[in-house]
C-alpha cells in the first residue's frame, strides 16, 4: 500500500462516517417537522412518540467491541485506531476489567463497581488506590456509586498490578465492572464507542461478554497473536458463542505480524488464517487482517505515514467504517424511519379523513355517533387487554418449556462430564515428591480440569442450542404468534370500525389486507421487535409479523449461553477432596493425578446436578426477561391507537363547539398540515426506500 493510498483509506473511512451524519441529520429533520405537524393535528400520542423516537436515534451509536485472549495486544490495537496511546499497554500486565471509551470535549474517567454480594465487595481486596477502599467502605452494604478517578492515573486502576498471580484470579478479585473513559479523539466523535475486554482465557469475563454485550454491539474486532495464532481456544469461542450469537460479520486480526521477519513465515500464517478464519466471517478473505499495532500508535504519534502505511491499521479502519456505515447505519436508520412512516400514514389516512368527515356533519349527528363510540373503545381496550395476555401466555409458555429443557441438557452435562475429565490429556501433575505442596498441586490440576471440562461444556451447549433449543423457541414463538396475530388484526379492525362510524361510513366493509396484511405492516412501525440487536435485519419496510417474532431468538440463545456456565467452579470442591485423604498414600504421581480427574471430575458433576433447578430458573427467567421490552412496546402502540381515536374526537367536538368560524379556519389549518405531511412522506419513502436498496 502506498503512501497516497493509505491517505485514502483514512479519507474513505472519514467520508463513510460523515455519510451516516448526513442521513442520520436529515431523518432527525424529518421527525422535526412531522412531530409539529401532529401536534397541529391534535395528535399528541404520535407528537411524543415522534420526540421519544428523534430523541434515541441522535443519541445512537456505534459500538464496537475488540476480544482476545490475555496478551494479544488489544488495548495497544484500540490505541492505533484511537491515533494516541489511551489505554494502558504493558508487555506483561493486562487489562483487569472492561473499558468503554466515548467521545467527551475533555477527558475524564468513572469507575463502576460490581453489585452488592460480590466476594470482592465484601472483602476488598489489597493493593487498591487508597481512594478507592474509602469509597468502597463508606457505602459498605449498599450499592457502590460511580467514581470518577484521574484519567491520567488510568492505569492504576485497570491493569493487573501482579504479572505473576494468575489472571483470572486477579480479575476474580478487583471490585470494578467497568471504567467509562470520554476522550476527545476523531474515531470516538464520530458516533464510535469502543470497548476493550479482558482476556476471554478466564471463563467468568467469557460470560460477561456473552450476557452483556454481544447483544448490544455493531461488530466484533477478534484480536489474535502470530505466536498463538487462531487456537483451539479462540476457534471455539467464535463457534461456539459469537456465531451463534448472530454475529457473522467478524473481523479477524492477526497482531504483531511485524514480527515474521521472514516471508515464508508471513506466507504461512496467511494461508493458514484464511483457511481458518476466512469461512468464518461473512466478508470472507476481506474480513481477515494482518497488522503491527505498536507501528501503528508510534506512527500516529510521530507523525510518520509510512510506518502507519506499513501497519496496515488503515485497511482495518477502512473496512469497519464501511461495515458499520453501510450494514449496521442502515439498520440504525430504516428502523425508526419505518416508525415515522407509520405514523404519516396514520395521520393522512386515518386521522385526516376522519378529522374532515367529523367537521362535516352536524354537532348533534356527531355527538350521538360518539356516544355510539364510547363502549366500542372500551371494548377495543380489552381487546388490547386481551391480546396482551395471549403474548403473556405464550411468554410463560416459552419460559417452562426452555427452563425443562435446560435441566435435561444440564443433566445430560453432568452425566458426561467424568469421562470427559478422565480423557483430558494435562500438563499439570500431582509429585509424590513434593507432599508440602499437595494442596497447590490439586488447584492446578483441578483448574486445568475445570478449563477442558468448561470447553465440553461450551461445544455441547453449543449443539444443544443448535439442535433443541433453537427449534423448541422457534416453535413456541409460532404457536402463541399465530394467536396473538389473530387477536391484534381483530384489534386493529375494531379500531378501523370505530373511525369509519365516526365518520358516518359503513363498518361493514372493513376488511384486513390478503397479503402482507394490515397487522404487518402496522408492526413494522411499532419497533417493538425490532431492536437493531447482532442477529436483527430488517428485510425492507416490513419483515413481517414472523419474522419479528423470529429476532428474538439471537437474544435468547446469548442469554441461555452466558448463564449455562455460570458456577461450575472446582475451588468449592478442593476442600472436600483434600479433606478424604485419598492423596496421603504413597503412589506413583501419574496414578494420583488419574485418581485426581476421577475425583475433581465427580465433583463438578455433582456441582452441576446440585446446581440445576437454580440454572434451569435463571436461564428460564431471562429468556422471559428477553421480551419483556417487545410486550411493552407493543402495549403502548396499541393504546396509542386507542388514544388517537380519542385525541381526534375530543380535538374535533371542542372545534364543532365554537362555531362555524372556528370550523373554516380548521379546515384550512388541516389542508395546510396535510400538504406539509405528504411532502414529508414523500421524502420518508425515498428515504426508506434508498436504505433498502443501498443508494443513499
Amino acid at each position: 500500500m502506498t503512501q497516497s493510498s493509505q491517505g485514502t483509506d483514512a479519507s474513505s473511512s472519514q467520508q463513510q462516517y460523515a455519510k451516516f451524519e448526513s442521513l442520520r441529520s436529515r431523518l432527525i429533520g424529518l421527525f422535526d417537522q412531522s412531530q409539529r405537524c401532529f401536534a397541529d393535528l391534535q395528535m399528541p400520542s404520535w407528537s411524543e412518540s415522534c420526540g421519544n423516537v428523534q430523541e434515541r436515534l441522535g443519541s445512537e451509536r456505534f459500538r464496537v467491541i475488540v476480544l482476545g485472549e490475555f496478551n494479544r495486544g488489544k488495548s495497544t490495537f484500540i490505541n492505533a485506531l484511537l491515533g494516541k496511546e489511551v489505554l494502558p499497554a504493558f508487555a506483561t500486565p493486562c487489562t483487569a476489567i472492561i473499558n468503554e471509551l466515548k467521545w467527551d470535549e475533555e477527558p475524564w474517567a468513572v469507575l463502576y463497581f460490581k453489585g452488592l454480594g460480590d466476594p470482592a465487595l465484601d472483602n476488598i481486596p489489597k493493593g487498591l488506590p487508597e481512594e478507592v477502599t474509602r469509597h468502597i467502605e463508606a457505602h459498605k452494604g449498599n450499592p457502590i456509586p460511580p467514581l470518577e478517578i484521574p484519567v491520567e492515573e488510568l492505569e492504576r486502576y485497570v491493569v493487573i498490578p501482579d504479572p505473576v498471580k494468575d489472571q483470572s484470579a486477579s480479575i476474580a478479585e478487583t471490585p470494578y465492572e467497568r471504567v467509562v473513559i470520554g476522550w476527545p479523539l476523531d474515531l470516538l466523535k464520530n458516533s464510535v464507542e469502543i470497548i476493550d475486554s479482558p482476556g476471554l482465557n478466564e471463563h467468568g469475563s467469557r460470560t460477561k461478554i456473552a450476557m452483556e454485550y454481544l447483544n448490544k454491539i455493531d461488530a466484533v474486532v477478534y484480536l489474535m497473536s502470530v505466536h498463538a495464532f487462531a487456537a483451539e481456544t479462540e476457534i471455539n469461542l467464535i463457534d461456539n458463542v459469537l456465531r451463534p450469537a448472530g454475529h457473522e460479520y467478524l473481523f479477524y486480526v492477526c497482531n504483531r505480524f511485524d514480527e515474521l521477519r521472514r516471508q515464508a513465515d508471513r506466507d504461512k500464517v496467511m494461508q493458514y488464517a484464511y483457511d481458518h478464519l476466512a469461512p468464518r466471517t461473512a466478508m470472507g478473505r476481506e474480513g481477515v487482517f494482518f497488522v503491527s499495532s505498536l507501528d501503528a500508535v508510534i506512527g500516529r504519534e510521530n507523525g510518520d505515514e509510512q510506518m502507519v502505511e506499513r501497519s496496515r491499521i488503515p485497511a482495518v479502519e477502512k473496512s469497519l467504517a464501511k461495515f458499520l456505515v453501510e450494514h449496521r447505519g442502515r439498520v440504525k436508520l430504516l428502523q425508526p424511519a419505518s416508525q415515522l412512516s407509520q405514523g404519516l400514514k396514520s395521520a393522512l389516512y386515518e386521522t385526516i379523513p376522519s378529522r374532515r368527515k367529523m367537521l362535516d356533519a352536524s354537532l348533534e349527528d356527531l355527538e350521538a355517533r360518539v356516544q355510539e363510540a364510547l363502549p366500542k373503545l372500551e371494548e377495543a381496550e380489552k381487546r388490547r387487554q386481551k391480546t396482551l395476555e395471549i403474548l403473556e401466555r405464550g411468554r410463560i409458555r416459552l419460559r417452562d418449556a426452555v427452563r425443562d429443557a435446560a435441566a435435561s441438557h444440564l443433566r445430560a452435562v453432568a452425566a458426561d462430564v467424568p469421562q470427559w475429565a478422565t480423557e483430558l490429556a494435562l500438563e499439570e501433575r500431582i509429585s509424590v515428591f513434593k507432599f508440602w505442596a499437595l494442596e497447590e498441586q490439586v488447584q492446578g490440576v483441578a483448574k486445568e480440569v475445570l478449563g477442558g471440562v468448561e470447553q465440553k461444556i461450551e461445544e455441547a451447549t453449543a449443539r444443544w442450542q443448535d439442535r433443541r433449543l433453537k427449534p423448541l423457541i422457534a416453535d413456541h414463538l409460532a404457536d402463541f404468534g399465530t394467536d396473538a396475530h389473530e387477536a391484534l388484526d381483530a384489534f386493529l379492525l375494531d379500531v378501523e370500525s370505530i373511525r369509519r362510524s365516526l365518520r358516518g361510513e359503513s363498518a361493514s366493509n372493513v376488511l384486513s389486507d390478503a397479503r402482507v396484511g394490515k397487522v404487518e405492516r402496522w408492526l413494522a412501525g411499532v419497533g417493538g421487535f425490532v431492536l437493531g440487536g447482532a442477529g436483527s435485519a430488517i428485510e425492507g419496510v416490513a419483515m413481517g409479523y414472523n419474522g419479528m417474532l423470529r429476532s428474538l431468538l439471537p437474544s435468547i440463545l446469548i442469554t441461555v449461553a452466558g448463564v449455562m456456565v455460570l458456577h461450575l467452579n472446582p475451588i468449592t470442591i478442593i476442600p472436600a477432596l483434600i479433606a478424604t485423604g485419598i492423596f496421603r498414600s504413597w503412589r506413583k504421581g501419574d496414578a494420583l493425578t488419574s485418581k485426581a480427574k476421577v475425583e475433581i471430575g465427580n465433583g463438578i458433576r455433582v456441582a452441576i446436578i446440585e446446581s440445576v433447578p437454580e440454572h434451569s430458573r435463571r436461564i428460564a427467567e431471562q429468556c422471559y426477561e428477553q421480551s419483556a421490552p417487545q410486550l411493552k412496546t407493543l402495549g403502548e402502540a396499541m393504546s396509542r391507537e386507542i388514544d388517537t381515536v380519542r385525541e381526534t374526537v375530543d380535538s374535533v367536538l371542542e372545534v364543532k363547539r365554537c362555531g362555524a368560524q372556528r370550523i373554516a379556519a380548521e379546515r384550512e389549518q388541516i389542508a395546510s398540515q396535510e400538504k406539509c405531511l405528504q411532502g414529508i412522506e414523500t421524502q420518508v419513502s425515498e428515504f426508506v426506500h434508498g436504505l433498502a436498496g443501498g443508494r443513499t
